[in-house]
């Protein structure tokens, strides 16, 4: 029975894993569920992938009883035939009856620890796959080996960005989507990356933050290969506002302050006053110690933008990365943001992608991204393209 033991144990865990990831979709998505009356479809998902859990769950006790109860019905059987053999001999004076004693209870004892162990099998098979699953996970290859202890980024570096032809992609034998992108960032300066969706952008920005490594080529920061400095020490000085903001349960000191530990109270309120976030903070009853909610669901879109743009204030990052940071502002606010982080970093790195092109005000560059590449469009300084 081993090999059906570890089969249905194999689908009970994967059915566990199927609930589990669609209620934590579903439950985050409630929301959009609700707006378009989709309850219920969800609700007849999460029937069908508990009734199959339920068959599976049904068919591994069902298993298990068996490969637990057929042994413990053979011993039971073993032992009646071994009293209806010993007392026959009994009878017949060629065997006394305390060796037939004898013989049963060391019987007993040695059949005694076999149940135990048969009644342990089932739960060591479900033991055994559970780990594989884990093991599964953390056998995987380190995609971003670690220089230890790694160079250290020079005091006053200019914040020099060269990628020296970079090909990246995410699996093998797909298609490249960082092509031969060779080009300079010069340090200091205010470079804006233009391109439609799907050319590479947000893949360039991990790469950046070495997220990634290249297949092939070099990206060189202050002349260091960023595979040879130390990790954690780059990652510091390069502070990335996405789109795609990540808030934490907690007040908005916790949420500003994070990443930055060491900032003082003061400190933050600066940051949050350079992206124009106090007077809202404020506003509220517990001031700075408000809570954000659940991945800052208090919070509108605009808002939640502009938690994340003090966040990088307050890191002081020799590189500033806006990936669509300003896409759910209104146009006067962007303007007046834009205005104090380029008063704010104005002698630091700062590379802009949007689709927006008053974010690109003032730019000392501007770079058109396509088929993974990179091409200058140009370098009139303060022009809007």
């Amino acid at each position: 029975m081993r090999a059906r033991l570890e089969i249905v144990a194999l689908k009970v865990r994967q059915n566990v894993a199927r609930i589990t990831d669609f209620l934590i979709n579903s439950l985050s998505a409630v929301k959009y569920i609700q707006a378009v009356v989709a309850e219920a479809r969800e609700t007849k998902r999460l029937e069908s992938l508990n009734q199959n859990y339920r068959k599976d769950l049904l068919r591994q006790q069902m298993t298990g009883y068996v490969a637990t109860g057929v042994p413990g019905l053979m011993l039971a059987i073993a032992t009646t035939g071994v009293f209806l053999a010993g007392g026959q001999m009994v009878i017949s004076g060629s065997l006394s009856l305390g060796a037939l004693v004898a013989f049963t209870t060391y019987l007993a004892r040695a059949t005694g620890p076999l149940q135990t162990f048969l009644g342990l099998y089932p739960a060591y098979q479900r033991t055994k796959v559970s780990l594989a699953r884990v093991m599964e996970i953390a056998n995987q290859p380190i995609g971003v080996p670690r220089a230890e202890p790694g160079l250290a980024l020079p005091e006053n570096g200019a914040g020099e960005i060269v990628l020296e032809g970079v090909f990246f992609r995410y699996e093998e034998n797909a298609d490249w989507i960082i092509r031969d992108a060779s080009f300079t960032f010069p340090g200091g300066k205010k470079i804006g990356v233009l391109g439609l969706s799907g050319v590479g952008k947000s893949t360039l920005i991990d790469l950046l933050h070495r997220h990634y490594d290249p297949h092939k080529g070099a990206i060189r920061l202050d002349g260091s290969d960023l595979k040879d400095l130390n990790l954690e020490a780059m990652r510091r000085k390069i502070a990335v506002v996405s789109q795609d903001l990540v808030l934490f349960r907690g007040s908005f000191t916790d949420n500003i302050r994070y990443g930055s530990d060491h900032a003082t109270d003061r400190q933050v309120i600066e940051a949050a006053k350079a992206a124009q976030l106090h007077e809202h903070i404020i506003a509220l009853p517990q001031g700075y110690d408000s809570d954000v909610g659940v991945d800052g669901r208090t919070l509108s879109a605009g808002q939640k933008q502009r938690l994340s743009i003090a966040r990088a204030v307050l890191a002081d990052p020799l590189i500033l990365i806006l990936d669509e940071a300003t896409a759910a502002l209104d146009a006067q606010t962007e303007e007046k943001l834009m205005a104090q982080i380029d008063n704010l970093f104005s002698r630091r790195t700062q590379i802009i992608i949007s689709h927006r092109a008053s974010s690109f005000r003032g730019a000392d560059l501007i770079l058109q991204m396509s088929h993974g590449t990179l091409s200058p469009q140009t370098n009139a300084h303060d022009q809007t393209p």
